[in-house]
């Protein structure tokens, strides 16, 4: 089962210079809807530049007018998808292929995101920069934490076995975490059932940075 059907799109992985490859452009807009399928295909080796190791042949073009937007914004979302699988059929039509994925330009002029406005209410808290210091100081074991957790801090810090099938995710940027990779078979004393421990190229906040290497250790969890 593909990335697509969990809501979340692949990284674009590099194409080799010495191969050809088809690829889907997506430009979506208030007033219409264009789809370019191209192919790309290798330059000789005296004609490649930095960044620039193919040609582009068009292939087939389509475009529609947009509904279901209004100033790049989508309005009515079931509108502008319907406009939008109109304009990648007719570039399909035209090009005589069929594409799986598409490459899709974002503007940073209204983007927005739900998590951030949940986030940056906190910001106005009188007393958010004491709170974020002592918690970095108490993860440090540099100051005591909250009567009421003591307990399930206890609990936490006896380092139980999780004996659940489990998939370590180690973040290679995590500048919060011990220097250093972690040996391979460092966790096997605390996951009784360890399937796989993973350096990932991501930092502290590991789901949101490489959510395709978070929701693969998923997968592979709930496939067994």
């Amino acid at each position: 089962m593909s990335n697509f059907a969990h809501g979340i799109a692949p990284k674009m992985k590099p194409i080799s210079r010495r191969r050809s490859a088809i690829v889907c452009a997506l430009d979506i807009g208030t007033s219409k809807i264009v789809c370019a399928i191209a192919r790309l295909k290798p330059r000789p080796p005296q004609d490649v530049l930095p960044r620039r190791t193919h040609a582009i042949e068009v292939l087939g073009i389509g475009h529609t007018q947009a509904q279901g937007m209004k100033s790049g914004t989508v309005v009515d979302i079931a509108a502008a998808e319907e406009m939008l699988r109109h304009a990648v059929d007719q570039a399909e039509r035209a090009a005589g292929v069929h594409v799986d994925s598409v490459v899709l330009p974002l503007t940073a002029g209204r983007t927005a995101s739900e998590q951030f406005a949940a986030t940056v209410v906190s910001f106005a808290n009188p007393d958010f920069v004491d709170v974020v210091v002592h918690s970095y100081r108490h993860r440090y074991g540099l100051v005591a934490g909250d009567p009421a957790y003591e307990a399930t801090e206890e609990r936490i810090a006896a380092q139980p076995a999780i004996t659940v099938p489990t998939v370590v995710l180690d973040a290679e940027h995590d500048g919060l975490g011990p220097p250093g990779r972690r040996a391979p078979g460092e966790h096997e004393k605390y996951f009784t059932q360890l399937v796989d421990h993973r350096f990932v190229d991501a930092g502290h906040d590991l789901p949101q940075e490489n959510p395709t290497a978070f929701l693969e250790a998923v997968l592979l969890l709930d496939a067994r």
